[in-house]
C-alpha cells in the first residue's frame, strides 16, 4: 500500500465521525502537507523507515513560515508527530506492517511562559479606541475583550444567541477557517472548540473586569485568554 492510500483509507475509516469537522481539517493539512509530502505519494508504507520520519520532523522543525519566516510551534510539531503516530499506527491496526516506524517520535515539551495579560491601562487604550472608531472588525475585538470568546465564537454569533432582557450571550457555534477537502481555504461554522465554550456569557459595559469569583486582582484585569480561563473555572463572567 502507498502513502497515498494509507493517508486516505486514514482520512475515510479512522477521522470521520470520530472528531470535530475542524480537527479533521486540521488534520488531514498536516498528512497531506507535511506526511506525503515528504515521504511522496507512491512510497510503499511497508519501507518507511524511523530515521525517515525523524528526518521529516527535523525538516518541519527548520521549515520557515510566513513573511516573517517563524519557525513552527512547538504545538504545530507535535501536532505534526501526533498525526503521523495515528496514521502508522493505523497501518499496523489494519495489517499494512507489522512494526510501527514512528513509536520512536518524542514530542517535544511545552515551554513554561508566563501568560502576558492586557494591564488595566492597555485595555482602557483598546475601549478608548474601540469608542471612537467604532466599526464592525472593533467590535468584534470589543466583543472578546468583554466576554473572553475566541475570535470565531464571536463571529459565529447570531441574533437569535443574544438575550437583551437577561443580558447574556449564548455560545453555541463559531466560525472556523480551514483546508477543505478539495484542497482550498474556506471558511465553515463548527462547534465550540470545548464542551465547556457553550455556555450563557453574561455581558455588560464593564465585564472586562473580570468574574465574581476570581481568585487574584491580577486575574481580574487579564485579557482574552485570562477570561477564557476564568469563564471555564466559574461558568459564566458575572457582571459587577
Amino acid at each position: 500500500m502507498t502513502i497515498a492510500k494509507l493517508i486516505e483509507r486514514w482520512e475515510i475509516f479512522h477521522l470521520n465521525g470520530r472528531v470535530k469537522l475542524r480537527t479533521r481539517y486540521r488534520y488531514t493539512m498536516i498528512a497531506h502537507g507535511y506526511i506525503e509530502s515528504y515521504l511522496g505519494r507512491e512510497q510503499l508504507v511497508a519501507e518507511v523507515t524511523e530515521e525517515e520520519l525523524n528526518t521529516m520532523v527535523a525538516c518541519a522543525r527548520s521549515r520557515r513560515r510566513g513573511m516573517e519566516g517563524m519557525p513552527l510551534s512547538r504545538a504545530t510539531l507535535n501536532l505534526i508527530i501526533a498525526v503521523t503516530k495515528s496514521i502508522f499506527g493505523y497501518a499496523k491496526h489494519i495489517g499494512t506492517i507489522v512494526n510501527d516506524p514512528s513509536r520512536g517520535l518524542k514530542r517535544y515539551k511545552p515551554r513554561n511562559r508566563v501568560i502576558e495579560v492586557f494591564t488595566p491601562l492597555e485595555q482602557q487604550l483598546l475601549e478608548d479606541y474601540g469608542n471612537i472608531n467604532f466599526s464592525a472588525p472593533v467590535s468584534v475585538v470589543m466583543i472578546c475583550l468583554y466576554t473572553g470568546m475566541r475570535i470565531g465564537e464571536a463571529l459565529g454569533l447570531r441574533w437569535g444567541d443574544i438575550d437583551k432582557h437577561e443580558r447574556t450571550i449564548r455560545v453555541q457555534r463559531e466560525r472556523c477557517y480551514a483546508l477543505g477537502d478539495d484542497g482550498k481555504w474556506q471558511v465553515f461554522t463548527d462547534t465550540p472548540k470545548t464542551f465547556a465554550s457553550a455556555i450563557s456569557t453574561h455581558c455588560g459595559t464593564h465585564s472586562r473586569r473580570g468574574c465574581s469569583k476570581a481568585g487574584s486582582s491580577s486575574r481580574r484585569s487579564a485579557n482574552c485568554s485570562g477570561m477564557r480561563a476564568l469563564r471555564s473555572r466559574c461558568g459564566s463572567i458575572r457582571i459587577r
